[in-house]
C-alpha cells in the first residue's frame, strides 16, 4: 500500500501510536518495535532509528512504516510477536 501523502515524511514515536489508534508506548515499543528490531533499525537497512535514551527523538520514516503496519496489522492488534 502507497500512501503518496507520507512520502518523505517522518514520524515520531508519538506519531506512530497516534498512527496504530493511541496504543500505549510501551505496548508499541516492548510488543510491536522491539521485538522486529533487526528488521527496522535504520542500521540493518530498516527505516527506524531507535531512541538512544532520554531526549533522544525516534525518526520513522513514515510511509514504509504505514506500509509495514499494514502487512502486520492482525498481529500488532492481537498482542504484537
Amino acid at each position: 500500500m502507497y500512501r503518496p501523502e507520507l512520502v518523505g515524511k517522518t514520524w515520531t514515536i508519538q506519531d506512530l501510536r497516534k498512527e496504530l489508534g493511541g496504543i500505549d508506548y510501551a505496548f508499541v515499543k516492548d510488543h510491536v518495535l522491539d521485538p522486529n528490531r533487526v528488521e527496522l533499525d535504520v542500521m540493518n537497512g530498516g527505516f527506524i532509528q531507535w531512541s538512544s535514551g532520554k531526549g533522544s527523538p525516534w525518526r520513522i520514516q513514515a510511509n514504509p512504516m504505514a506500509v509495514w503496519i499494514e502487512n502486520n496489522w492482525s498481529k500488532i492488534m492481537t498482542g504484537g510477536w
